[in-house]
């Protein structure tokens, strides 16, 4: 496990909630030169905490209006190509292997419940291995801010 300071903290704090932050605005909260604020994010880097910046989207001004978490269960045989397949649907925009009743779930979004149906049922369907779904919609997104005590204990 990797060791950070109080400092390092509170930038981690400052980028999770703003990833554009300027170096500038995190050195004046932080107290540290503009300098010192690159070098510590450079080390974080370095050491794989920071791994990626990014950005979020709201898909439903880009006409996406569902958004749904969808279940997976798979032949563990087929897990891997699967995977490989779903990754390859632009209706899949997050992917993740877990324990459970499921083995994965995807996040996807589609314009409309035709959409959704037609990737459901014939899109889902052609998929060798998949083996059951089970599909929640997703009514409201709540954005949470970086809560700094998942730090505490480094």
């Amino acid at each position: 496990m990797l060791t950070i300071d109080e400092i390092d903290k509170k930038i981690l704090q400052l980028l999770k909630n703003n990833a554009r932050i300027s170096l500038t605005e995190i050195a004046k909260k932080v107290g540290l030169s503009v300098m010192g604020v690159k070098n510590r994010i450079s080390r974080l880097e370095k050491k794989g905490i920071i791994t990626n910046y990014s950005v979020n989207i709201d898909y439903t001004k880009l006409g996406y209006n569902i958004i749904a978490f969808v279940g997976i269960s798979v032949e563990i045989k087929k897990r891997m190509k699967v995977l490989e397949e779903l990754k390859k649907h632009k209706e899949v925009i997050e992917l993740y292997e877990v324990t459970g009743v499921y083995d994965l779930i995807a996040k996807i979004i589609v314009k409309d419940m035709e959409e959704l149906r037609k990737f459901l049922a014939v899109t889902m369907a052609e998929i060798e291995g998949i083996t059951a779904t089970y599909t929640m919609l997703i009514t409201k997104e709540h954005e949470i801010q970086f809560n700094k005590q998942l730090l505490e204990e480094n």
